[in-house]
């Protein structure tokens, strides 16, 4: 994600599963500790399949690129353009669910449904200088 004050390329994780599930979905407690120990795999299905909420409401900046020079920027942008350029990248997951070992999960993430949101992370890097949010907005709705 590109955020602002200060303007920033974001990368975000999400750690706190459990709850999330407990209070968005129709799966209780008992229900989600007997998948972990019954059925890990369809834990993390489900997990998979709310992820998107998940980052709304709980995920934690890990990583920031501050946009307030030339060489952020420049890092900044070979990393959207690598997303651009590659079409997917590898997302590692280290998983710890209580009770169990940790236990790393790797997936290839394609990034073409996100090509829309990435040429504009793009190009607001380009112009990270004295970028301004409203003038930008405005001028997208030419």
């Amino acid at each position: 994600n590109i955020l602002a004050d200060p303007l920033r390329l974001s990368l975000c994780v999400v750690s706190e599963f459990f709850n999330y599930l407990v209070s968005n979905t129709d799966a209780t407690e008992d229900q989600l500790n007997e998948m972990l120990k019954q059925d890990p795999e369809a834990y993390l299905m489900l997990v998979q399949n709310n992820y998107a909420g998940m980052v709304e409401s709980s995920a934690t900046e890990k990583v920031k690129i501050k946009l307030d020079n030339k060489v952020s920027a420049d890092q900044a942008r070979a990393i959207v353009t690598s997303l651009l350029a590659k079409r997917e990248f590898k997302q590692v997951t280290t998983y710890k669910i209580p009770g169990k070992d940790p236990f790393i999960r790797e997936q290839i993430v394609d990034t073409t449904p996100l090509k829309g949101e990435l040429t504009i992370m793009l190009d607001i890097i380009k112009k990270w200088n004295g970028f301004d949010l409203e003038t930008y907005m405005k001028s997208l709705g030419k």
